[in-house]
């Protein structure tokens, strides 16, 4: 029987308006995620440097000091191989490339549909999984010669189809 892969992870939410951090809370906690959900770019540093978080999903656009081009800088200097979502109201062509320059995952305009959200962090977390499976080909092949190929030994994620 194959196992159906965990592509759950730990998600933290920064916006400075609290309806939409905690509709997006709520959302991606009922498909199974775990979430924080922080109000600025200072407890976003803080919850970074005690966590590792899969994907940060910011506002662009916080309070007039705080922008979520701070978080996403701040994400990347802390840990590199989160994935940050940048969601904004002010959408312009220079901030989408400022964002994506500075390494964001995705970018989204405000209104979104949630589901949009949900769509993004399942692509990170295929692609996450898609790594796994990446290590267990490469783990599988150098054993090839001493590893039975058995149900119990099949890469659990079915995306990935091994």
């Amino acid at each position: 029987m194959t196992q159906t892969p965990n592509l759950t992870g730990d998600i933290l939410i920064v916006d400075d308006e609290r309806s939409m951090r905690e509709f997006l809370a709520i959302y991606l906690r009922r498909a199974g995620h775990r979430v924080e959900a922080v109000p600025g770019s200072e407890e976003a540093q803080t919850a970074l440097r005690a966590k590792e978080y899969d994907v940060v999903i910011t506002d662009l656009r916080m309070t007039a000091d705080v922008s979520g081009l701070q978080v996403l800088a701040a994400a990347k200097s802390l840990r590199p191989d989160t994935q940050v979502i940048v969601v904004t109201a002010f959408a312009t062509a220079e901030t989408a490339i400022a964002a994506m320059k500075a390494g964001a995952y995705d970018y989204l305009t405000k209104p979104f549909k949630v589901e949009e959200v949900g769509l993004v962090v399942e692509r990170r977390s295929n692609a996450g999984c898609c790594i796994a499976r990446t290590w267990y080909c490469a783990m599988r092949s150098r054993a090839a010669t001493s590893w039975r190929a058995s149900s119990a030994n099949r890469h659990p994620c079915s995306a990935c189809s091994i």
